[in-house]
This record gives C-alpha cells, sequence and structure tokens, in this order.
C-alpha cells in the first residue's frame, strides 16, 4: 500500500515498526529536538535511536550513530562530520530507510525489529571506514554522564544517564558489528584518549573498518534500563536477524496491518490518505501522541501504545484538518468510515463514508462492512443506518457494537429526477 511521504510538508519521524519499542530517524543540523523533520533536509549530524524503557513513562533510551570515511588526526581537535545527504536518492518505506552521502561515497540504510536498530553502512574501498557512537548527543533530555568501552572486535558496550522532565535514569546499550574493527578509539571533550574505558559528558567511539568496494558494515543496537547483560540478552533476541532479514520482517508486519483494511470506490489520493493514517497511527513516535488521533485504531489492532498512555476514544482534541500533506491523515482515515466521535462515551455518529465499501478485520478476529446505498452525485444525505439489518437509532453505534461485526449500511435519501 502506498504511504504518503512528502519531502516538504509532512514531517518524517524516522523508521520503527507497528509493534517496535525502537525508532530511527536522522538528527538534522540547526534543529532542536521538537522541531520537525523533513525528507528535503540535506545536512545530517547523525543517525538517532530511541527506545521505550519498559517501567519508565517519561523517559527512552537514546543515542546516535554517524559515519565517515575521513581519516581522525591524532593531533587534531575530533569534531564529528557533517553528513551531506543527496535527497534524491533517499528512499523512504514504511520499515526502511536509505539515504546516500555523496561526499563520502557512503549508503546508509535503517530498518527496525521489535526491540533491536539495525543498520547497514555500505563503504567504498577504503582503510577508514569509521562508524561513530555518540551517547552524548543532546535530543530529548540532558545527558548528565556516559560510559562506553569495547569487549571485542565486534562489541561496543555503556550507558548514559539522561535527565528529562526532572528525573534522571540510567539507560544500558550494546552494540554489535558483522565485521571486526581493526581500531576502536574513545574520544573526550574532542580529544582522542588512550584510555580503554571512560566516562564523560562528551564522549564518543569511533571503530575503524578496512572495507572493500561496496562492502556493508552492520550495527545493531540493544538497551536496558536494568544491566548490560540484558541489554546484550535483548541483542542477542534479535541479532542472529541479517539486515536484508530484519527489513523483510518489518515490511511484511506493516503489510499484515495494511491487509486488516480493505476500501472500494475512493480516489488513490483518498486511498492514500487513508492508509497513511493506518501507518503514522502505529508508528512509534516518542514525541506526539499520535494514537489519540485516530479511534479506528482501537477497533482493529492493538496499539502499541507509547509513554504517553492508551488511546483516548473520546478525546476532543483532534485536529479535523485532513489535507493530505498534514499529519492529520490519522484523522482522516478515522471520518472517512463514516464514524464521528460524540460526546457519549465509545459512542459514534455515523455520517457518508468517503468509500462506498470498507472492510475491517477487527482486533477480536471479527470483521466489519460498511457499505452505501443509493448513493450518487446527487444525493449525499444519509436517510438511515442499519446495522446486521436493524435500524440504528439516531445513527449511533458503540464500540461493544462494532466489536460484535457485521454489516453497516448507510443509505442516503431517494432524489427524483
Amino acid at each position: 500500500m502506498k504511504v504518503f511521504f512528502n519531502t516538504t510538508t509532512t514531517p518524517y519521524y524516522g523508521v520503527s515498526m507497528p509493534t517496535s519499542n525502537i525508532v530511527q530517524f536522522p538528527l538534522v543540523e540547526n534543529k532542536k529536538s521538537n522541531e520537525d523533520i523533513y525528507l528535503n533536509d540535506s545536512v545530517y549530524q547523525g543517525f538517532f535511536m530511541q527506545a521505550k524503557l519498559e517501567n519508565k513513562k517519561d523517559l527512552m533510551g537514546q543515542i546516535s550513530i554517524s559515519t565517515t570515511t575521513q581519516i581522525i588526526d591524532n593531533n587534531a581537535d575530533f569534531i564529528s562530520p557533517e553528513l551531506q545527504i543527496d535527497t534524491q536518492k533517499s528512499i523512504v518505506e514504511p520499515g526502511f530507510f536509505e539515504v546516500y552521502l555523496p561526499k563520502e561515497d557512503i549508503t546508509a540504510v535503517f530498518t527496525t525489529g521489535k526491540n533491536v536498530a539495525f543498520q547497514k553502512y555500505t563503504f567504498p574501498n577504503t582503510n577508514s571506514a569509521q562508524i561513530i557512537i555518540d551517547p552524548t548527543i543532546k535530543n530529548a533530555g540532558k545527558i548528565i554522564d556516559a560510559q562506553l568501552y569495547t569487549t571485542s572486535p565486534r562489541e561496543v558496550l555503556g550507558y548514559n544517564v539522561i535527565k528529562q522532565n526532572n528525573k534522571a535514569v540510567k539507560v544500558y546499550f550494546a552494540i554489535k558489528f558483522t565485521k571486526d574493527y581493526y581500531g576502536f578509539r574513545l574520544i573526550n571533550n574532542q580529544k582522542i584518549s588512550n584510555k580503554l574505558k571512560l566516562n564523560s559528558k562528551k564522549l564518543k567511539g569511533v571503530a575503524t573498518f578496512m572495507t572493500n568496494e561496496n562492502e556493508a558494515v552492520e550495527v545493531k543496537v540493544a538497551f536496558s534500563e536494568k544491566s548490560i547483560r540484558e541489554a546484550k540478552n535483548i541483542l542477542r533476541s534479535e541479532s542472529h536477524n541479517s539486515f536484508s532479514l530484519a527489513v523483510n520482517n518489518a515490511q511484511n508486519e506493516w503489510e499484515s496491518l495494511f491487509g486488516k483494511f480493505y476500501l472500494e470506490g475512493g480516489s488513490d489520493l483518498q486511498n492514500e490518505k487513508f492508509y497513511s493514517g493506518v501507518y503514522f497511527s502505529h508508528h512509534f513516535n516518542p514525541f506526539d501522541k499520535i494514537e489519540e488521533c485516530n479511534p479506528l485504531m482501537g477497533f482493529t489492532s492493538k496499539i502499541t501504545t507509547n509513554s504517553y498512555g492508551k488511546v483516548d476514544f473520546t478525546s476532543k482534541k483532534l485536529q479535523q484538518n485532513t489535507s493530505i500533506d498534514s499529519l492529520n491523515v490519522e484523522y482522516f482515515s478515522f471520518i472517512s468510515t463514516g464514524f464521528r466521535l460524540t460526546d457519549i462515551d465509545e459512542t459514534y455518529q455515523i455520517d457518508a463514508p468517503i468509500f462506498n465499501r470498507i472492510s475491517l478485520d477487527l482486533l477480536n478476529g471479527k470483521n466489519l462492512v460498511i457499505e452505501t446505498k443509493n448513493r450518487t452525485e446527487l444525493n449525499n444525505k444519509v436517510s438511515k443506518v442499519t446495522f446486521n439489518d436493524k435500524k440504528l437509532n439516531n445513527n449511533l453505534i458503540t464500540y461493544s457494537q462494532i466489536m460484535e461485526g457485521g454489516i453497516l449500511k448507510v443509505y442516503f435519501d431517494t432524489v427524483n429526477n
């Protein structure tokens, strides 16, 4: 199904799965953490990842990873390189994100598993293929402390202490490479250190690889609020997956989600808006209460809620601008089915659906079909609504009725020509 990603007007919230606890997105120069990222942004600071923590409502694990083929001079201050992006070569799909760095001749690709972030960097022929780990870059919250160390040529471990909303938590992470590095250096306050283990609020680690032309190095990352051991166990649970298998798993999960909906009678643009709304409603976004914008998802999916809580079916804070270039495609996919929120808890008004026929696979395994009857260009006023051949009073239906499944028929006034 086609999902709408506009380069200039639709914010990009990164790559995740419908049930993932982790998201990755580009960090953009000169933008604060609460400012939107767009796909026409051409300079990145790195690729940021955030992970939900099991018992922390307002805090998330976070680090940034960057790359370069520039030689790091031991005698010079280290400054993370700006990543120049060829925006014309970016590929953005549900569960998949690819960018090309022409200055470095590096292709960077991202996907996610349930609890593990997957990255793949394809390098040129070089002895300075660098992967830069930054646990202290500021995005969501203040970094109080961080630690990095390595235990083998394919593993980097550490933690950071993040303060957000007046709370602080230590978050551990484990990083695994699919190729041995031949060098690993710690950088403290822009200076290369000779230490193998370091704590600092201005800390980076750089793993250096020798690569042949078009050789890829995969990076896998997992987080834990409990211990390094648990972070490694979480990583181990998915690290057997190759990058290509992780992409396949993520995209299959999105296709399975989209397959819960079947639409007839809408335009290509309306179909695109609908499925974009489904996508954004299930996309793990650490900043916005996306789930509140689409009560429809509560009928069809067990949503993996973010740190802000569950779907509010009676929320009146929904923005009703449903243009294609708006995040409000979530709300569009809800109202396009004919449902409207009312002041009565879990009760919905049935108006004219945008589509002629809609089939929804409900959360409990049942199916709901919404059909329009007698609609033409001249008669768009709803005369009555039936549910399983019984007329609904005042065209109102409850959540419990919806979850029974069946056929909802929306009849329009007959117009005498």
